[in-house]
């Protein structure tokens, strides 16, 4: 099995769900200490953090029969206040920017207050996240991730630093060709037993 490197989105939007809107929103392309930031109502969850443009292409993921084995997901996110933010919504997009596959939020663990923030894996090696995922999918623009977060109780920001996705494959078997002369000689030792 192979892995791509981690990639980070060309591409992040705020996405309107009717609620409060993530600011600064390409602060989440790059691992840098700067953040998107969102503040959802007390007791409510915020608008979508829609990532695409990872920049998957034939070098990453071979064409000619690559088999998706799973996708990894890293997060670097922290809150302003202890005990109040945490994942609501967290979703793979398609070829076509459609949401599929199980919704990996972690509805449970609170996100931190370190100034630097923490990371949070999704998935990995041989997950699919409930979806038959393939390369033609993941090398397309739209494809990517939306993130939503969830306060609760007093009024608080979740903070995204970035979103970075890699993906476990296998590699196409090698092609052999062979010219009329290899082809002649194979006959040969098949006919002898050489080769059995």
């Amino acid at each position: 099995m192979a892995v791509t490197e981690w990639k980070f989105p060309g591409t992040v939007i705020n996405t309107d769900v009717g609620k409060n809107d993530w600011l600064n929103v390409d602060n989440a392309k790059t691992d840098d200490d700067t953040f998107a930031d969102c503040t959802p109502a007390k007791n409510d969850f915020g608008d979508r953090l829609r990532c695409y443009t990872f920049g998957f292409d034939t070098d990453d993921i071979p064409t000619g029969g690559s088999v998706i084995n799973g996708i990894e997901v890293e997060i670097n996110r922290k809150a302003s206040v202890a005990n109040r933010i945490n994942d609501y919504y967290l979703r793979l997009f398609d070829h076509v920017g459609s949401a599929k596959g199980d919704d990996y939020a972690d509805t449970v663990t609170k996100w931190p207050t370190t100034a630097a923030g923490e990371v949070a894996v999704y998935g990995g090696a041989a997950d699919m996240w409930n979806y038959g995922w393939n390369g033609s999918i993941i090398r397309s623009e739209l494809f990517g991730i939306g993130l939503q977060c969830y306060c609760d109780g007093i009024a608080a920001t979740g903070y995204v630093d970035y979103i970075k996705i890699r993906v476990y494959y296998t590699p196409p078997a090698p092609v052999v060709i062979m010219n009329q002369f290899q082809k002649n000689n194979l006959g040969a030792d098949l006919f002898n037993g050489s080769l059995i």
